[in-house]
């Protein structure tokens, strides 16, 4: 790896405000930082927000918090990491306890499931169910008709 491959390297222009550093970074970390978060949410909900949307707020928080100065001690890949688990693992924590509010239902709120009839969590109830996986008769009669008039010179 060269030295402008390096994340020590990249941490530096993180810090400086450039975005490809921060995009070689996302890059290099953005699937453990994922696997991370979707294993401290465990199996809360994921209505509001994933795995993933934690992940992407965990690295914004790192790339504005290191442009500001806020980490003076980043400075390899080791640091990186533990404060990319601190912040996620705080994002998981205020996810989860955002979801368990008493007025957003206190960690109680089903999905289509509960309409549908089905158990939570389960697909029996899911919505896809309603849906064909092949167009219907009267799909079919509009894509014939769209063709022949296609077909139809000018």
């Amino acid at each position: 790896m060269s030295p402008q491959e390096s994340v020590s390297h990249w941490l530096e222009g993180l810090k400086g405000g450039e975005e490809r550093a921060a995009a070689e970074l996302w890059e290099r970390y953005c699937d453990r930082l994922t696997r991370l978060a979707r294993k401290k949410l465990g199996n809360m909900p994921r209505r509001v927000a994933d795995e993933e949307d934690i992940a992407q707020s965990a690295f914004k928080s790192l790339c504005l918090g290191a442009r500001k100065g806020r980490f003076p001690a980043l400075a390899d890949r080791d640091s990186l990491w533990k404060l990319l688990v601190f912040i996620t693992a705080q994002k998981t924590a205020d996810q989860i306890a955002y979801a368990r509010r008493k007025k957003r239902g206190g960690g109680k709120v089903r999905g289509n499931s509960a309409v549908a009839g089905g158990d939570a969590g389960s697909d029996k109830g899911d919505f896809d169910r309603f849906f064909g996986k092949s167009p219907g008769p009267a799909t079919l009669n509009i894509w014939a008709e769209e063709y022949d008039r296609a077909q139809e010179p000018g």
